[in-house]
């Protein structure tokens, strides 16, 4: 990640960020993290590659692991 992605994570979550996940073809899944703007998906953030995650929870709950140690880089710089 990327030390701009990280301070529009910071500044962003949770009020403009959506976290979600979907089901690949193979039943994995992914999660995928979104800036929104008026309630609007504004821009993609971050997703995981190759869908590692066996469940819909488990993906969405890596995701928001992945913001909160944006938050914590971004707030110990």
């Amino acid at each position: 990640m990327r030390v701009i992605t990280a301070l529009e994570i910071a500044g962003n979550y949770p009020d403009n960020i959506l976290i979600d996940a979907g089901e690949s073809k193979d039943g994995g899944w992914s999660s995928y993290m979104y800036m929104t703007r008026n309630g609007e998906i504004h821009k993609l953030m971050l997703s995981f590659d190759n869908a590692p995650f066996k469940s819909k929870e488990e993906a969405i709950q890596k995701m928001e692991e992945v913001a909160q140690s944006a938050i914590e880089y971004v707030e110990n710089k």
